[in-house]
């Protein structure tokens, strides 16, 4: 099996073309029905065999090794 993301830097064609195993398309959903559309149907096309949605936050994660370094992300809001 092998994992494609909709914002990977290869592009779902080009893997399809180099590998002939089954492929999971993880997709992101967007805002832009028109986009989330076009993104469903380019994995249709490419004969994806799995589309797997994903669903994240602007929260981060409790990561204890973030904790014991310091580490914090900072989010700028006023976009």
């Amino acid at each position: 099996m092998f994992g494609v993301s909709s914002l990977g830097t290869v592009s779902l064609e080009e893997l399809r073309k180099a590998h002939d195993t089954p492929q999971v398309y993880q997709f992101y959903f967007y805002k832009d029905r028109g986009l989330n559309q076009a993104l469903m149907q380019r994995a249709k096309d490419t004969c994806i065999e799995i589309m797997m949605l994903t669903v994240d936050s602007i929260t981060g994660g409790n990561r204890e090794r973030d904790l014991r370094t310091g580490f914090s992300m900072q989010i700028d809001r006023r976009s």
